[in-house]
């Protein structure tokens, strides 16, 4: 079916459902521990995935890593 779906990311981001301790800053909760990790490579897609993935996906990256040359 043609079906859309739009999600306000901030809302997922904070949800203890998708996250637990979702409202303390953890960046370690996206490092693997050892191989047998699960993690749920979708948790997180904020350019969209595939054919309709954001055209400024590249642009924004590449801001990110000249912002860090800055630092």
């Amino acid at each position: 079916p043609q079906t859309q779906l739009a999600l306000c990311h901030y809302a997922t981001s904070y949800s203890e459902e998708n996250f637990s301790m979702a409202n303390e800053f953890q960046p370690e909760r996206w490092l693997r521990k050892d191989n047998l990790d699960r993690v749920d490579n979708f948790g997180s897609i904020p350019f969209g995935y595939g054919i309709r993935s954001c055209i400024g996906r590249r642009i924004a990256e590449l801001e990110i890593h000249l912002a860090l040359i800055q630092v």
